[in-house]
């Protein structure tokens, strides 16, 4: 049976997350872990690479979700909420911003970032229960996030020891 994006692409058993998504969702999630293990102990200027990187990757996974949930949104609504559309804006913003304020401002930068995902987490399962999402990302969005928030989290406390 060939399932299409869209509403009822995952129909077929809406509490499995896909292992494709397992894979697109935790792989990405690896190099900010990676570069806040790096930081948090590492002495050398390979810290600032690590933590720069870093908070780089995760911009562009923000910028990345937010993409995903404005496009299933086109899909599934024609007249999205304006819930919808300011929480979908919040995580873009939170995306397109940390980087420029982190070259400002690290500790605010990965702040931002923190803040980024937290929404993530808590907004797209809500999304997911109201077909606004996929309806496997009620489980798999709070996992994937809290593994991108215990890298963020040491990329913070390494910005703090800058």
């Amino acid at each position: 049976m060939m399932v299409f994006a869209g509403a009822d692409a995952d129909n077929v058993d809406p509490l499995k997350v896909p292992a494709l998504s397992l894979f697109l969702g935790f792989g990405p999630m690896l190099p900010i872990v990676g570069a806040g293990i790096v930081a948090i102990m590492s002495t050398d200027p390979i810290d600032a690479v690590a933590i720069v990187g870093g908070t780089g990757w995760a911009s562009a996974i923000l910028l990345f979700v937010a993409g995903v949930r404005r496009g299933y949104g086109f899909a599934v609504r024609a007249t999205p909420r304006l819930v919808t559309l300011a929480v979908t804006l919040g995580i873009f913003l939170a995306g397109l911003l940390a980087m420029p304020i982190f070259l400002l401002a690290p500790v605010i930068g990965v702040a931002i970032l923190i803040a980024g995902f937290l929404a993530v987490a808590i907004a797209d399962p809500v999304a997911a229960r109201r077909g606004e999402a996929p309806r496997h990302f009620a489980r798999l969005r709070p996992l994937q996030m809290a593994l991108g928030l215990t890298g963020l989290l040491l990329l913070e406390a390494a910005c703090l020891h800058l």
